[in-house]
């Protein structure tokens, strides 16, 4: 058997043992969103920027843990101490450099990406899958904004500690060891005080349990859970992880329900919930670039892309690849072999992980559904063309052939998935150039909000880099830092986006 270049990189690589692999895959893939972003890596704080990532003082670090976590009560209302705390001792650390804020968000990006494929191995993915599958993760929306806009890192912060703690748990049932059950449940507690979304770690995490208790038992689902009766000890342990499982988020409802009551979900609660949720899902799918509309089940690109052949081009083809993958999938399920099993359950996980969507529609809490989605990817890459080379209509049924020769069929699959991949990052690295530079008419807009509009307690030395950048350009004619501010008005939201291109950095400035 002839293997090509992808398998002798990725398959059949014997020389490096699973975690330097990773590791070096890690930092190939750093390099890689670095190329994509680095021009934003200095932007000046933006947005929320100004006023969440500060020096907080003892009182309102205190005062997170009985009211909500915005000091200022000028974001959505949540209970999130955590939040602020992480706010808090990286500015401390980190200081008043956007550029070093950002770079310690890759580096958190980075060490996700190393669990997340740490994870893919333990339940029996091939380098070649994982590879695939973390190079999709990092070219979509997750790892694009929740980096550029410093204070969206938490949701980086807040997915890397669900993950090292389904890591933790994952330690747990495989050395029956006290320590990482606790320390699981830690980590997922602290992640559930950083974000309330967070909840879907505690619908996903049952389901990663069970089928890894069973594959550590070689057995299947129903044996498994005899296995597990026989065992009293076993039981006792893992009886006893649910219940403090289950209690952490119990408890965090109810300290969020009676310190947090503007929160309560009849008055979150949007009408189109479902619409919410297939939005998200919609948002878990497009690595091309962007996010696709949230007409209902729509597939044109947003309205800021369009008139962009490209987009339309990369929009279309995607959405036909994603038609054969599902037909594919649906032509496999009959047997439920290994590959069905992975599927499914990546499908389940990732509906799970989209409920948020029940509550609020946003693009920055799709990663989980998005992870799950890029395992759906490179697990039915290399399955479609790992030994069928043919599938004919036979007596009007679909039939699969098989044949070592499809090798070739399957490099060429996964380039075109790199190349999707790969295009959608670099436009969405672009439309994040243009809309997150200081001087863009967006971004001056946004910041007028907090410095004029809502007041936002926003350290001196920003209000007055952010008027002194704006009298550079001759926004405002006058002196005064009112009469300054007030002239930001003219010509805001006026931004064009169509015909957006890659690699040509445009920036539109509010005219004198």
């Amino acid at each position: 058997m002839e293997f090509g270049l992808f398998s002798r990189m990725f398959l059949r690589v014997r020389t490096v043992n699973d975690r330097t692999f990773l590791l070096i895959l890690v930092i190939l893939l750093s390099g890689y969103w670095l190329l994509f972003h680095w021009p934003c890596l200095n932007y000046y704080w933006n947005n929320d920027d100004l006023h969440l990532i500060r020096k907080f003082t003892s009182n309102e670090l205190s005062q997170v843990f009985t009211s909500t976590w915005d000091v200022d009560r000028i974001e959505t209302p949540g209970f999130r101490p955590f939040t602020t705390w992480f706010n808090h001792f990286r500015y401390m650390f980190l200081g008043e450099s956007p550029a070093n804020h950002r770079l310690f968000l890759l580096i958190l990006m980075s060490s996700l990406l190393w669990f997340v494929g740490w994870i893919g191995f333990k339940f029996g993915l091939n380098r070649g899958q994982i590879a695939l599958a973390l190079l999709i993760l990092v070219s979509t929306k997750a790892f694009s904004g929740d980096i550029i806009w410093v204070a969206d890192g938490i949701h980086v912060f807040q997915n890397l500690l669900i993950v090292i703690a389904i890591v933790a748990m994952m330690k747990f049932i495989k050395n029956k060891s006290v320590y990482f059950g606790l320390l699981s449940l830690f980590l997922v507690w602290m992640a559930l005080w950083a974000r309330e979304d967070s909840l879907v770690a505690f619908l996903i995490m049952p389901i990663i349990f069970v089928i890894y208790y069973c594959k550590c038992n070689n057995t299947n689902l129903s044996l498994g859970w005899l296995t597990l009766k026989s065992t009293k000890a076993d039981i006792i342990k893992y009886s006893t992880y649910f219940i403090l499982f289950f209690s952490i988020a119990l408890l965090s409802l109810v300290l969020r329900k009676i310190y947090v009551p503007e929160t309560s979900t009849s008055t979150m609660l949007p009408s189109s919930s479902l619409t919410g949720i297939i939005n998200h899902i919609k948002m878990s799918m497009w690595i091309v670039g962007g996010s696709p509309s949230k007409e209902f089940l729509s597939l044109r690109p947003p309205n800021a892309q369009t008139g962009s052949l490209l987009i339309n081009l990369l929009t279309y083809s995607w959405g036909m690849i994603l038609g054969i993958y599902l037909l594919y999938y649906l032509i496999t399920i009959r047997k439920f072999d290994t590959y069905a099993r992975q599927i499914s359950t990546c499908f389940i996980c990732m509906g799970l992980a989209c409920t948020p969507g029940f509550v609020v529609e946003r693009s920055n809490l799709v990663f989980l559904p998005t992870l799950f989605f890029s395992f759906i990817v490179a697990l039915t890459t290399f399955n479609m063309w790992d030994r069928a080379s043919i599938i004919s209509l036979n007596n009007h049924a679909l039939s699969i052939k098989w044949s070592d020769k499809s090798y070739n069929i399957m490099h060429l699959s996964i380039i075109l998935i790199c190349i999707f991949a790969i295009s959608g990052s670099m436009l969405r690295a672009t439309i994040q150039r243009i809309d997150m530079h200081p001087l863009s008419i967006n971004q001056i807009s946004r910041n007028r909000i907090f410095l004029v509009d809502i007041k936002a307690n926003i350290p001196d030395e920003r209000v007055n880099y952010l008027i002194y950048q704006w009298d550079i350009i001759g926004i405002a004619r006058k002196t005064t830092r009112e009469e300054l501010l007030n002239n930001v008005k003219m010509g805001l939201y006026n931004s064009d986006w169509s015909g957006v291109k890659p690699f040509i950095p445009q920036v539109t400035y509010l005219a004198p």
